[in-house]
């Protein structure tokens, strides 16, 4: 449900009281009108050290053992919490099942305060039945309607209230004008008050090294073991993560126990980076689905100078040249296959940007790209499970994003999807940057030399290919004819499918125009090609007189690379058969 903070509601006086011709002031601030799902919130300004007395009334979860509304004060230049309602400071209220209440006195030093009150959308809380005794009773709640019906009715009781001597105590910010006080300066970054599914990715350089300060609150998945609202620090120069959020560099944030928060200074070397902030589908400034932080209009991640930094040490860029992607296929739909082909004048470093599906159910990837070496139809480097990791939205979505060294030579870029999951059709939430789904490359480093990467038009540079038919889907029967002028060595590379019986789906080359086979794909001549056993690769060279020659394929009605039945193989878009003068 989303915040109501156009319904938050204030009262604020100051009450005067004579007693022996001395004059006492008192202020009260409250807060009350609270409906489910409201986050209200209110500051204050303790001039100098003093005390306030504070009277709330907060609810627990039916059939749980903690608070699902209460309100909490936190200290606005620490952003640390300084007193908070639970189940240990209150006591019963009223007639009440779930109804409790706080009154009591808080010392407070000087400073400017941030008082919120939370109630929770969620009526039962985090239910924690004890006994088949209690599990009736929810029951008979839950299908009689009166779980629902009583907890609108102790929202009517809820409000917290704090009392203070006018002289020390006054309110700072009405709802209507509050506006959390960030004091460390300068902000140099802030993406804040985050909700639902944001994607957020920024450009900085350091021109000397120097200390930035990291506050960043999100939430870390128990059962997914990772931070599903959380961000990364990028060093473009080496590709390396130099900072991220995680479970174990995070502490406790109050509220939920998903709840993270780091803050700390980060140093930092002279350099460019890439800075990118996530939140998954759910529990965010948008609509908690259990107790926000104890900061929660943070929810994001905010830099600021630290310690020793200067003026200038900090600056927001364009897109360097180095994180602009040479290649890339990308927005990449149902049932698509692309590649693309480049060439290494030098040895490189190159950075790999690539997310795909993960099919838990088959144990492999249905969308995924890969690289292969053109002169030895090699694949030097594949998105598979190892190297991946969480890509944000559904639990199958996966992303690679890090570096390979590749030597010189001519590579065959491919992507492949499925009939499902993709690009404008996704069936589950799609990944935190849907826009790239499929592969980029980039340079990595300043030393990088835009001009020693160049596209292809074809997939094999500077090599003479005589026959190719691939990606051949199912109940094909082709032909192509070559013919050479001289005894030549040639190369055959072929992926079919076929078992110690017979072959399904192969290839052979007849001479013309007696149509004598002089070679043909058989079990026993291939290697398996990955994937199912039936998958059956050649990939070798043979001697062929001068003459004319012609080339043939067939597959039968099934596993083929328009439609698998059985899991693919390492190279499927190459399912049929290429014929080139002999490359190695």
């Amino acid at each position: 449900m989303n915040i109501k903070f156009h319904k938050i509601l204030l009262f604020a006086a100051v009450i005067i009281t004579f007693s022996f011709g001395m004059v006492f002031a008192r202020q009260i601030i409250k807060i009350e009108g609270i409906h489910s799902g409201d986050l209200k919130a209110l500051s204050f300004e303790m001039t100098d050290d003093g005390e306030i007395w504070i009277s709330a009334v907060g609810a627990e979860g039916q059939f749980s053992d903690g608070l699902i509304c209460g309100g909490w004060i936190i200290d606005a230049y620490s952003r640390l919490k300084v007193w908070r309602m639970n189940m240990g400071n209150t006591n019963s209220f009223g007639n009440s099942d779930e109804l409790r209440k706080y009154e009591g006195n808080l010392k407070l030093k000087k400073g400017k305060y941030e008082v919120y009150y939370y109630a929770s959308a969620n009526k039962m809380g985090n239910i924690d039945i004890k006994g088949p005794g209690e599990l009736f009773k929810f029951l008979g709640k839950l299908f009689s309607g009166r779980a629902i019906k009583d907890r609108y009715k102790s929202f009517e009781n809820l409000y917290l209230e704090i009392k203070g001597d006018a002289s020390v105590f006054r309110l700072i910010d009405n709802p209507k004008s509050f506006a959390p006080d960030y004091a460390r300066k300068p902000v140099l970054l802030q993406y804040t008050e985050l909700g639902d599914n944001v994607f957020k990715k920024v450009f900085f350089s350091i021109t000397k090294r120097t200390n930035i300060h990291i506050y960043m609150i999100g939430e870390y998945s128990r059962s997914g073991r990772r931070m599903v609202d959380g961000g990364w620090i990028t060093d473009l120069n080496t590709g390396e993560k130099v900072w991220e959020a995680t479970r174990w560099n995070t502490d406790f944030a109050g509220g939920a126990r998903k709840n993270r928060v780091f803050d700390d200074d980060v140093n930092f070397p002279a350099g460019d980076y890439e800075l990118v902030y996530i939140t998954d589908d759910s529990h965010s400034f948008e609509g908690w689905n259990d107790l926000p932080p104890s900061d929660p209009y943070f929810w994001g991640i905010t830099i600021s100078g630290g310690k020793n930094y200067k003026k200038g040490d900090f600056q927001l860029t364009e897109n360097p040249h180095i994180s602009k992607p040479l290649l890339k296929i990308i927005k990449m739909g149902n049932n698509e296959f692309r590649q693309e082909s480049f060439k290494l004048k030098k040895n490189a470093k190159l950075r790999i940007y690539c997310f795909g599906e993960y099919s838990i159910s088959d144990g492999e990837f249905v969308d995924y790209g890969w690289i292969e070496d053109n002169s030895t139809h090699e694949t030097v480097w594949k998105l598979n499970w190892d190297n991946s990791e969480f890509g944000g939205g559904s639990e199958k979505n996966r992303v690679f994003d890090g570096i390979i060294n590749l030597p010189k030579g001519s590579y065959t870029v491919h992507y492949l999807t499925d009939d499902s999951h993709s690009y404008n059709h996704w069936n589950a939430s799609p990944p935190f940057d849907p826009n790239n789904y499929g592969i980029s490359i980039c340079g990595v480093g300043k030393t990088f030399d835009p001009k020693s990467f160049e596209i292809l038009e074809g997939p094999e540079e500077g090599v003479d290919i005589l026959v190719r038919m691939v990606g051949l889907g199912d109940d094909v029967n082709r032909f192509e004819s070559f013919e050479l002028t001289k005894p030549t060595k040639i190369h055959i590379y072929s992926i079919g499918e076929g078992d110690r019986t017979r072959m399904y789906d192969y290839g052979w080359i007849e001479r013309m125009p007696d149509r004598r086979v002089v070679w043909e794909m058989t079990y026993r001549n291939t290697n398996p090609a990955g994937g199912a056993r039936k998958n059956r690769m050649y990939d070798d060279n043979i001697i062929l007189d001068r003459g004319k020659y012609r080339a043939y394929f067939i597959t039968d009605g099934s596993h083929s690379f328009e439609e698998w039945n059985a899991p693919k193989p390492r190279d499927p878009a190459d399912w049929g058969i290429t014929i080139t003068k002999s490359i190695k």
